[in-house]
């Protein structure tokens, strides 16, 4: 595989909705070898898998970041706020992994694809 391939990571089919433990489900379905697939399409599989987990990762940094901004009564409260400020913080992450390269994606995409076959 190509250096350059290891360079398409994008988030932009990252299904928020998923937890890290399904996609440590998915990452291992694909290398236990699960169904019968082709390779190309299990490197696919893996691709997408390691950039949601890294859109996750850096979601719940920004998160973890925010929580340590101590918040006064006078402009926070409520829930609506805490939804609002979880859907901005996922959407600056999607951003984050777009634009940046963090190598989370890269990293686990390089560990897990000496184990398909």
């Amino acid at each position: 595989m190509a250096v350059s391939a290891l360079n398409t990571f994008n988030s932009s089919s990252v299904d928020r909705t998923s937890d890290p433990s399904t996609i440590a489900r998915k990452l291992e379905n694909i290398s236990a070898g699960g169904k019968k697939i082709s390779r190309e399409q299990k490197m696919k599989q893996l691709k997408e898998a390691a950039a949601e987990f890294e859109s996750i990762f850096v979601h719940n940094l920004l998160k973890s970041m925010r929580s340590t901004i101590q918040k006064t009564n006078i402009i926070s409260g409520g829930n609506a706020e805490t939804i609002y400020q979880d859907m901005l913080d996922e959407n600056y992450s999607k951003i984050a992994v777009k634009r940046s390269d963090f190598g989370i994606a890269r990293k686990v995409y390089e560990q897990f694809s000496k184990t398909i076959k």
